[in-house]
């Protein structure tokens, strides 16, 4: 049986663009977004953002977009890490912080 082959825009969905490559590089450029506008406008968004929040949403985005571009394994162990690391600091930020703050 003969094999089929696949046309060009098969590849380049099957291979570039999946849901990883996408949410990825969704995930880095809201953080990029917000990081920066966050740097001028610390109120972006109703949020209350220092320089260290910025600088950590920047290297955070940089580092997802990056990734958006590397093999489809290691895009998914970047989101997994970036969703533990965002998760622990929500969860200790609301057990450390004072009330109304």
């Amino acid at each position: 049986m003969p094999k089929i082959q696949s046309t060009n825009s098969n590849k380049i969905l099957n291979g570039l663009y999946n849901p990883t490559f996408m949410v990825t590089w969704d995930i880095g450029m809201v953080l990029l977004i917000v990081g920066v506008m966050g740097t001028f406008i610390p109120t972006f968004l109703g949020l209350s953002l220092s320089f260290m929040h910025c600088s950590v949403l920047l290297v955070t985005g940089g580092l997802a977009m990056w990734s958006a571009s590397r093999p489809r394994r290691q895009a998914m162990w970047l989101n997994l890490g970036l969703g533990v690391f965002f998760l622990l600091n929500a969860v200790l930020g609301m057990v450390f912080s004072d009330e109304g703050v």
